[in-house]
């Protein structure tokens, strides 16, 4: 099933573990997923669903003729493989609601397992885009080390006029 994915975190653009989509998306909306809690892992967030408020993130639709190369990508960075029962995350269908249009869609979402989250901080709002910019000093020093960066997308962000 080629469903858009919902992405809460280092996948957005802009941010360090977007390089993995490559050249393979279509098309993007920011969006929201209701009634979750975003924890912060200390490089990058884990989202479960429930006594919460929305999180925000990305829906990203990717190329039909790259999405089978990209998915297993996007599954090793998430240590998810459907015939394990041990994942760090699952990947699961959710319902997220377009910023612009109010239009909900089905999509993929990376969701984290709990005993993952145990004395783990909440992060703000389910905002990872505006705590990481919050955060940023902390978090580039460690996204240096394994080389990637934390960029300003103009998703998230208008150049001041």
């Amino acid at each position: 099933m080629q469903l858009p994915f919902f992405v809460y975190g280092t996948l957005i653009p802009g941010q360090p573990n977007a390089y993995l989509w490559g050249e393979g998306i279509e098309r993007m909306a920011r969006a929201e997923v209701a009634n979750g809690r975003l924890f912060d892992m200390g490089h990058f967030p884990m989202l479960l669903l429930g006594e919460g408020g929305p999180i925000q993130g990305v829906v990203l639709w990717l190329k039909a003729d790259m999405y089978g190369a990209i998915v297993p990508r996007i599954d090793a960075l998430e240590q998810y493989d459907p015939e394990r029962d041990d994942n760090v995350y699952e990947r699961v269908v959710c319902r997220a609601r377009l910023a612009e249009t109010g239009e909900e869609v089905a999509a993929w979402l990376y969701l984290g397992v709990a005993a993952h989250t145990v004395g783990r901080g909440l992060i703000p709002g389910g905002d990872w885009v505006g705590y990481a910019e919050g955060e940023k000093a902390g978090l580039q020093a460690w996204w240096d080390e394994v080389g990637h960066t934390l960029d300003r997308h103009p998703l998230f962000y208008r150049e001041e006029e």
